[in-house]
């Protein structure tokens, strides 16, 4: 497949402090219900982008990838 435009190196390790507009933009709006219903019942932090990502950023409507973790 082709590389991501915001990543266009595949040989770059890429890192921030920040989660990057690409990964955050697949976090469902705190607003949604369901969002906000399951991340309380897990006791999780709204501003914790990284495990919000890892719960509801696997697919997304607005791209074809879908994200898998490191094992």
């Amino acid at each position: 497949i082709q590389p991501l435009v915001t990543f266009p190196r595949t040989d770059l390790t890429y890192r921030s402090s920040l989660l990057w507009s690409y990964f955050r933009n697949r976090i469902p709006s705190l607003e949604q219900l369901r969002v906000m219903r399951d991340s309380r019942l897990e006791g999780g932090d709204p501003n914790d982008h990284a495990t919000l990502l890892a719960r509801f950023g696997q697919r997304t409507i607005a791209d074809p990838f879908t994200l898998t973790p490191l094992e």
